[in-house]
């Protein structure tokens, strides 16, 4: 299928009938456009990944395989957990108009109650104190309805309504709360003189002025611009309050959620009143 643009005129899109991983082809797409975005979708993968090394099931032509490939130059690469705090609430707010109880499962897994409807793996590309490129690949079940593979917990958007749903309605929604997150995301990146390296008007940054900036390390990305993302992703998150049950490298134990750090670290209070903290893969629900 020969690559198109979406109607979204930041997005380059690119439809396949099959492909191996969305994100492995992700990469050779986004070297082809000076757009903003870039935009793979799939009816199938043959080799779909998920996280921990897993594979994604979906059936074909039943789901939204997608790789989004973005550029956000003006986000330190100490701050990337920023872009995934984006991804995830735009995928759980896409959700959220077709269901309830949606959560995202730290760090970007999205729930309906206690069942997975979404995965996601995100690769940056760095330059020097910045993200250069960022990959995401996405896995939204939409009208799967039987799934056979070992994973525990999967859900689709249709069984959960009860109706079978258009897919690119769907996609269409997830792209619009996408824009508008990373949008506020690069209005919160500003260099230390105040100049903003983002045009509101035409959804671009000054490359160049950005990258002569960046070179000579003078920008800040204040950590009190992004109270409304944190707050919102706070707000998200799955067994927000309350002990549960998990699991890291010396056995299960019972702890509560106590914050999640502004660079994606998950901090826990244990039942005996400790806090704990883990980076990615480090720690695990028990569900």
């Amino acid at each position: 299928m020969r690559p198109t643009t979406d109607e979204f005129t930041r997005f380059h899109r690119v439809d396949l009938a099959e492909t191996e991983s969305t994100l492995l082809c992700a990469r050779r797409y986004a070297e082809e456009t000076e757009r903003e975005f870039t935009l793979v979708a799939a009816d199938h993968q043959t080799a779909g990944r998920g996280q921990r090394g897993n594979s994604w099931e979906s059936e074909r032509g039943q789901n939204l395989l997608l790789a989004l490939v973005a550029r956000p130059a003006f986000l330190p690469a100490a701050a990337q957990f920023r872009l995934s705090q984006t991804i995830a609430l735009a995928v759980a707010d896409t959700v959220a108009r077709y269901t309830d109880d949606v959560a995202v499962k730290w760090p970007n897994d999205v729930y309906v109650g206690d069942r997975k409807i979404c995965g996601m793996l995100i690769e940056h590309d760095l330059a020097g104190p910045a993200i250069a490129r960022s990959v995401t690949g996405i896995g939204l079940n939409v009208n799967q309805t039987v799934f056979r593979s070992s994973a525990p917990n999967p859900v689709s958007l249709r069984q959960l309504c009860g109706r079978p749903l258009d897919r690119e309605e769907v996609l269409r929604a997830l792209l619009r709360r996408f824009c508008r997150y990373y949008d506020g995301l690069a209005e919160a990146c500003v260099g230390t003189s105040g100049n903003k390296y983002y045009d509101r008007k035409n959804k671009y940054y000054d490359r160049n002025s950005y990258r002569s900036t960046c070179k000579n390390g003078d920008y800040t990305c204040a950590a009190d611009r992004f109270s409304r993302l944190d707050e919102a992703y706070d707000a998200r998150l799955y067994r927000r309050q309350g002990e549960y049950a998990w699991r890291d490298a010396t056995g299960e134990f019972r702890a509560a959620i106590d914050h999640v750090g502004a660079d994606g670290t998950l901090w826990l209070r244990d039942s005996a009143g400790g806090l704990r903290h883990y980076a990615f893969k480090e720690v695990e629900h028990i569900i």
